[in-house]
């Protein structure tokens, strides 16, 4: 129903790659002797070969002009490659939502970048990212639900003397005004069972560095027959003491 508007590309033979089947231009007057300059434009071409029965694909492009009379592509919608959507520049938007998002650049080494900033005198609290995820209990059944917030999985291969990093998180506070600085805050409750943290490592399970030498540190080891190894470090003399400052009894049970 309605009308629609149709831009028909047909010289008497099948289209080839590049051709184009139709072009929408938006223009206007930049001065008053009618001199007519383009703001925009849409454009439809072929995409991958030659237009066939079996192939019909397209690509979409949706151009803008720079204050210089340049026109930018700004957004390629690819009928032929998985209907990939490419922005030109950055995309500024109140929300996303996706059943997915992919990243296959190998010649950006940053697969996802998320840059937030603020400021103001006023209060706030601000947050660079919520993830939030949430199950409704089930109406019936006593299916199991496996659910996991975030899940991170890094692998890396390579020949040379490299460092392969899970997660790197850095919360650098200030002295201005009276701030507590947090690395991580981990709350883990109202379950039948809680767990704060499970670590499985074929090596050190955790390492305590000091701030102000990082050749000082401490590590827990856990071994396969459950036995827990501390052992001090220190890069002077034979210095690295193990204190127990208990508000209370020390208790060691066999």
């Amino acid at each position: 129903e309605g009308g629609h508007l149709t831009l028909t590309a047909d010289d008497g033979a099948a289209l080839d790659v590049q051709h184009r089947l139709g072009v929408i231009e938006f223009k206007g007057a930049e001065d008053g002797s009618g001199t007519m300059a383009t703001g925009g434009r849409i454009e439809c071409a072929t995409t991958n070969a030659a237009w066939s029965g079996s192939n019909n694909a397209a690509t979409l492009d949706f151009y803008t002009t720079a204050p210089n009379g340049t026109e930018i592509l700004a957004l390629s919608l690819d009928g032929y490659n998985n209907r990939d959507a490419t922005f030109g520049g950055d995309v500024i938007c109140n929300e996303i939502r996706a059943t997915g998002l992919t990243t296959t650049s190998f010649s950006n080494t940053k697969g996802f970048f998320l840059d937030v900033d603020t400021s103001g005198v006023g209060a706030q609290d601000a947050t660079g990212m919520h993830l939030d995820f949430d199950r409704a209990v089930a109406g019936s059944g006593t299916a199991a639900h496996n659910d996991v917030g975030l899940n991170l999985d890094v692998t890396s291969a390579s020949l040379g003397t490299s460092t392969l990093t899970g997660m790197d998180i850095d919360v650098v506070g200030t002295a201005a005004g009276t701030s507590t600085a947090i690395g991580i805050d981990l709350d883990v409750d109202t379950a039948d069972t809680n767990i704060g943290m499970i670590i499985n490592t074929a090596g050190t399970h955790m390492k305590l560095v000091a701030n102000a030498d990082t050749d000082d540190y401490a590590t827990f080891v856990v071994a396969d027959t459950g036995d827990l190894t501390i052992t001090t470090v220190g890069d002077g003399s034979t210095d690295s003491d193990l204190t127990l400052d208990a508000d209370g009894q020390i208790k060691l049970e066999p």
